[in-house]
């Protein structure tokens, strides 16, 4: 079998036979759609699996190591990711004025798909919560949370910091995440051992949906046979 030519060779020549039709990325898209099927090359299935869950007791070890933690900075940064689920670009854009104290919401600007949504928070966190940001405003801070070079955070330093959490509960950062994806009640997740069970249960229950869809296509497909 004779070697293959480099991808960025073959990307040049490409360039070369493209070029003058002017292709804008949805020509490019179908394009490739179209080699693909003249080559009979499939997208590569990715495995779906379910995630690791905590078990209670290590769940709680982790927030316990949360909850006597010496940072306030990073006290709150991490009650906010497990009261809300919001994601680590969503949190590290966040600013003082985006915190409702009055209705517990957060206003999440530009998140996923470029969207603007609002999180609820708990109740029983708005009182640390305003205190935090009193102690912000004070200082004239642009976000939420800032490093000590006046800077945001970086998505890689709240996933540093998390591990350093998770490593002192004993725990993989890994198997902690999924834990933390949320959609339960604000008043739920007062208690951790109620958040963590209403995941598991929301967890199975979106694969036995999965699981429902696919069955019903392939009677579909048996039926229009």
């Amino acid at each position: 079998m004779a070697a293959r030519v480099p991808p960025k060779a073959m990307a040049k020549k490409f360039v070369r036979v493209l070029r003058p039709q002017h292709p804008d990325a949805h020509y490019l898209k179908k394009v490739f759609q179209h080699t693909r099927e003249l080559l009979d090359i499939g997208a590569t299935p990715k495995a779906k699996r379910l995630p690791e869950l905590l078990t209670d007791a290590e769940l709680m070890a982790f927030y316990n190591a949360i909850w006597h933690a010496h940072q306030l900075t990073h006290l709150v940064m991490l009650k906010l990711l497990l009261f809300t689920g919001i994601r680590n670009a969503e949190l590290v854009h966040l600013r003082p004025t985006d915190v409702d104290l009055q209705t517990c919401h957060l206003r999440i600007r530009q998140g996923k798909g470029r969207k603007d949504r609002y999180v609820l928070f708990p109740m029983g966190f708005r009182g640390e919560l305003a205190q935090y940001l009193e102690r912000q405003r004070g200082q004239g801070t642009m976000y939420l949370f800032e490093s000590n070079r006046c800077q945001p955070y970086s998505t890689r330093r709240i996933r540093q910091i998390v591990k350093q959490y998770a490593s002192a509960a004993g725990k993989c950062p890994d198997e902690v995440y999924p834990s933390w994806a949320s959609g339960a009640e604000p008043n739920t997740l007062q208690d951790p051992r109620v958040h963590h069970r209403l995941h598991r249960r929301r967890a199975r229950s979106r694969h036995a949906r999965r699981a429902s869809r696919a069955q019903r296509r392939g009677q579909g497909a048996l039926r229009a046979v």
